[in-house]
């Protein structure tokens, strides 16, 4: 599951960088067409500034100098007015296309370096792509080999246990033939696609230098337009001073204007926010007073209503206590007359008697009753006597905080007015404060315009000057015209430049080579190397194979050896027991009768050791296949991952092959010496037991003879996994090896392809990556 994880994270990725180089190729292609269109446009551009100059720059072939064309064109601008719009025309134009040009270098420029980025993120792309391809390959052939292993192994292991497994190098070997065959065609398509890249960089230079010319020619062509349009300058500033003077006037005569509208907006603003005070702070006492008296009144019937509903709640109160009482006494004289006319029945009294008693008994209650009712209005009407002396207490209370409130009231009045004076007093102040400070903002205003005007002085005299030094650095720099010394300027700066140019290219180009050469090299020491683990992975994959079927014809031979002994200790065993004699003195009685005869526990057969026997037997034979089954796997994942590492147990022996049994010389450890491999020393020494999964401790085998217990061993601990456990591993164990208990491998085989679960014990490695 990690592997299939890891591939498909990489298929995602490699699919990533394709997508980036497609969105950086079609870039590239759209930039190149931003730069053919640019182009076009600059040619174009260059057209039309040549007709310009045939039509508005046309004079006569007698005149030798450009000198004698500014001052013929500087006489006909004096002279005529409608040269002058001619050339105001003429000079928008220019300059128009100048910005134009401006505007297309600029772009060309962030061409040229989107086009160099847009390179250096397509080379470093490239590169990833590249990487990851590799890593992608690799894990691919890794993959493929595990699931052609796994699937061989079980084939074989299912169909035909004893045939040789050379399906598997042939079907590696196929499949690194073809994988190496993918790889060489990626790299011819990368080397095509950077041919293509190295042509497209190639063409853009070239358009780059062609435009390089055009700007070049088109230099001259726009000096002579800069020095018409610095002579367009020079009377466009004066008409500009002209119009600025009486611009200037017409300025000031709005601005006096202004200010005089804006005091007398300030002064009507002054007034209408005096009056709204006024009306504000009237409003403002006749509320404080509305909101007393409200609160006044609200609280008043508040409180008269409060106290109504209590007595009123009271009352309530008291009917219902008078209710139940009466309920209950009503309740109580009911049970005492039944039972009085239950007892009168039973002793047989006159019930003329009893009715008469009864409606006495009754008269009275009425009666009582009505006293009751009495009783109960006249506290209700004391109580409601003793309420309105209350309320009227209350009342007069209340109306004396009335008159003392009224009295308070007059006195904030009092001092309300007292206030609107002091304020009508500081809004005057107020007023004069702001009438000062009017006057001292004109006469800053006044100040901040004879500035403004020295500023404006100053800045004409400044772009003046910066014309001048303008026109002296470019003079200085060989740009200003196209004479014999301006040229031998320009020439000599783009000689140096180009030389610079030309030596970091120079070193650029050796440090491409170096690096070059670098890469071949260790593309080259790659290639041997992988020529070397190709034939060690052959050598090991043989080795693999031979060892392989040493141990399955072991496995074989150990089964049918553990048969055998088993078959042979059963009949030695089986020989050994005597027959019981059958006791028949006790059968028959005295006249020959046969009596039913209960057998005793004594007289029964000592089977149960010879069946605990050959299970010990059993399970000494499956811990010993574990033992060489952990041992094989030790070999197979050291073999799969190339591991070939002396592994050493903490409390093993210094000898493994001391314990008596088959494995202590055979030739599959020979060979494996020879290797420079130390397999794990799985057999652990008679003091360290060890219990796994819950098994037994210890068991009693007989490794010495038939039939002797008295040697008892420790436990080889084997791993026994439960079934979710199982699941797990079966599902990703690229290495698995089924061992069944109680059979031989190929009978079990024979009898059930695919066996249940719970008579399945795996143990599983892991690769190693």
């Amino acid at each position: 599951m990690a592997d299939a994880d890891l591939l498909r994270q990489l298929f995602q990725e490699n699919n990533d960088l394709k997508v980036k180089v497609n969105a950086l190729t079609r870039e590239i292609f759209n930039r190149s067409v931003q730069y053919d269109n640019a182009e076009e446009e600059i040619r174009l551009l260059t057209l039309k500034l040549d007709q310009t100059d045939k039509t508005s720059l046309r004079t006569d072939p007698s005149k030798p100098t450009d000198s004698h064309r500014v001052g013929d064109r500087l006489a006909s601008h004096h002279s005529s007015r409608a040269s002058v719009a001619d050339t105001l025309s003429s000079s928008k134009e220019l300059q128009e296309t100048i910005r134009l040009l401006d505007k297309r270098n600029s772009e060309l420029k962030q061409i040229r370096e989107d086009l160099s980025r847009a390179h250096s993120n397509v080379e470093s792309l490239r590169a990833d792509k590249e990487k990851l391809e590799k890593e992608t390959a690799v894990n691919h052939q890794e993959i493929r080999d595990l699931q052609a292993y796994k699937l061989a192994s079980l084939r074989q292991a299912v169909d035909h246990p004893g045939q040789p497994k050379d399906i598997v190098a042939s079907v590696n070997y196929e499949e690194f033939a073809q994988t190496k065959l993918l790889l060489s065609a990626a790299e011819r398509s990368a080397d095509a696609l950077k041919k293509q890249l190295l042509d497209l960089a190639n063409e853009a230079n070239r358009k780059y230098n062609d435009q390089q010319n055009q700007l070049q020619g088109a230099d001259a062509l726009i000096e002579s337009i800069r020095r018409e349009y610095d002579e367009f300058i020079q009377i466009a500033k004066l008409e500009n001073e002209a119009m600025r003077e009486t611009q200037l006037a017409d300025y000031n005569v709005l601005k006096m204007a202004h200010d005089r509208v804006k005091i007398e907006a300030l002064a009507e603003r002054k007034r209408v926010l005096h009056e709204y005070q006024t009306i504000l702070y009237s409003l403002q006492a006749q509320f404080e007073e509305y909101r007393v008296t409200s609160e006044f009144v609200y609280n008043t019937d508040m409180a008269k209503l409060a106290d109504a509903i209590k007595s009123q709640g009271q009352r309530y109160e008291h009917q219902l206590l008078y209710v139940i009482q009466a309920k209950d006494k009503f309740y109580s004289y009911m049970m005492v007359a039944k039972d009085a006319k239950i007892m009168s029945l039973i002793q047989g009294s006159d019930m003329q008697s009893i009715m008469q008693k009864h409606e006495m008994e009754t008269e009275a209650l009425r009666k009582e009753h009505l006293r009751e009712i009495d009783r109960v209005r006249q506290e209700q009407d004391s109580e409601q006597k003793s309420l309105v002396a209350l309320l009227q207490r209350q009342s007069a209370n209340l109306d004396a905080k009335c008159d003392k409130l009224q009295q308070h009231a007059k006195a904030l009045e009092s001092r309300l007015r007292d206030m609107m004076a002091t304020v009508e007093t500081k809004n005057r102040q107020l007023v004069e404060k702001e009438e000062v400070r009017l006057q001292q903002e004109l006469d800053f205003t006044n100040k901040w315009e004879d500035a403004q005007r020295k500023n404006k002085l100053l800045t004409q005299e400044k772009e003046h000057l910066r014309h001048r030094i303008i026109r002296m650095n470019l003079d200085a720099r060989g740009e200003g015209d196209n004479s014999l010394d301006s040229t031998v300027k320009r020439l000599t700066r783009e000689t140096a430049r180009l030389q610079s140019l030309y030596d970091d290219l120079a070193s650029k180009y050796e440090t491409t080579l170096a690096a070059e050469h670098v890469a071949t090299k260790r593309a080259k020491e790659k290639e041997k190397v992988v020529d070397y683990l190709e034939k060690e992975c052959a050598r090991r994959t043989a080795e693999y194979q031979s060892m392989v079927r040493t141990f399955e014809e072991f496995l074989q031979r150990r089964a049918k050896q553990g048969k055998d002994d088993a078959a042979r200790r059963m009949r030695l065993h089986s020989s050994s027991i005597p027959a019981n004699p059958a006791k028949l003195d006790g059968i028959t009685d005295s006249k020959g009768v046969i009596k039913a005869h209960i057998p005793k526990l004594e007289d029964a057969p000592a089977q149960t050791a010879i069946f605990n026997q050959s299970n010990a037997m059993q399970r000494s034979e499956l811990e010993r296949g574990y033992t060489y089954l952990r041992r094989f796997k030790t070999l197979s994942r050291a073999f799969a991952t190339g591991d070939l590492r002396a592994v050493h147990l903490p409390g093993a022996s210094p000898s493994a092959e001391s314990i008596p049994g088959p494995w202590q010389k055979i030739p599959l450890y020979k060979q494996l010496d020879s290797v420079s491999l130390a397999i794990a020393k799985i057999y652990e020494p008679l003091g360290a037991g060890v219990v796994h999964n819950g098994g037994p401790d210890v068991v009693s085998t007989s490794m010495t003879g038939v039939g002797d217990d008295s040697i008892i061993r420790k436990k080889i601990p084997v791993y026994a996994p439960d079934t979710s456990e199982i699941k797990a591993r079966t599902k990703t164990a690229h290495h698995d090896v089924k061992l069944y208990s109680g059979k031989d491998v190929s009978e079990k085989v024979e009898q059930e392809p695919l066996p249940p679960r719970d008579k399945l014990f795996i143990v599983s490695a892991t690769t190693k990556k």
